[in-house]
């Protein structure tokens, strides 16, 4: 329920505010593997309404750094085509460990090799913004990544990793989203450069949690 509750705080942000991407196209493969919270505003004797929501990716991931200047957009005479079926989405194969020696692209924050967590979805009912939810939001997982039992969960040592998880998290931030990012510790990565993201600029920034 805490995912179909987060689904809807993001629909309502990313698909029908932003109209980023349509419903169809806003689930990838990453949300099966992801951990996932969502804020709740509950009055006495009522029900809890979903307010915001993050998601935490574990290492290893499906795709490198973005290029700088590069577009990931899903063309829009695509977005009128059918949803994937959950099979599509929930059921593909999980993303391959980095062998011996292969690296990513080297950044000023990040030396293309060691494992990082991402954190990203996060949002907030327009309505309820500006009161520290966010910053709630991002402080809860990263407090839940820093527990000693789950570092393993981050690594992805559950699944076969072999890599050690020493805090490195990235997050992909909207422009527009940098100073609620910078308000809960995380830095820009001006090596890795700006990129669009359904027709939004994003940048890379790191926090070591």
């Amino acid at each position: 329920q805490t995912f179909l509750d987060a689904l809807s705080v993001r629909e309502a942000v990313f698909c029908d505010e932003i109209k980023a991407v349509p419903i169809a196209h806003h689930l990838d493969a990453d949300d099966a593997r992801s951990y996932h919270w969502t804020a709740y505003f509950t009055l006495a004797g009522e029900n809890s309404i979903p307010i915001g929501a993050i998601r935490l990716i574990p290492w290893p991931h499906y795709t490198k750094h973005p290029l700088p200047g590069s577009h990931l957009e899903v063309p829009k005479e695509l977005w009128s085509m059918p949803a994937r079926s959950a099979k599509e989405v929930f059921f593909v194969d999980l993303p391959v460990f980095p062998r011996d020696g292969e690296k990513d692209r080297v950044t000023k924050m990040h030396d293309g090799v060691e494992a990082y967590i991402k954190l990203g979805r996060l949002c907030v009912l327009k309505e309820w913004r500006g009161r520290g939810i966010a910053n709630m939001l991002i402080e809860t997982a990263c407090a839940w990544a820093r527990k000693k039992g789950n570092k393993e969960y981050c690594a992805g040592r559950d699944l076969g990793g072999e890599q050690e998880w020493k805090g490195l998290c990235l997050v992909h931030a909207q422009i527009g989203a940098r100073r609620t990012w910078e308000r809960g510790g995380f830095v820009v990565d001006e090596g890795l450069g700006g990129w669009m993201e359904a027709e939004i600029e994003h940048l890379g920034m790191w926090r070591r949690v």
